[in-house]
């Protein structure tokens, strides 16, 4: 569920943004983990959203390493 949400997210923010760049993956993180936090509560949310953002933005980085 959370890797077709994730996935999901990110190609709608590329399709609407035109680029493929760390900020998709961040707005799918944010998204995907606001959307699994639903039934907590906004604040659940908004924790949600900015620890799979983050954690995204880290494994997309350490995978492009060469």
């Amino acid at each position: 569920m959370k890797s077709r949400a994730m996935l999901r997210f990110g190609s709608l923010s590329r399709n609407y943004r035109a680029k493929h760049d760390l900020k998709n993956t961040a707005i799918a993180g944010c998204f995907t983990g606001g959307a699994l936090a639903y039934g907590g509560g906004p604040q659940a949310m908004c924790l949600g959203c900015a620890t799979l953002s983050a954690f995204s933005v880290m494994i997309d980085r350490f995978m492009e390493r060469d």
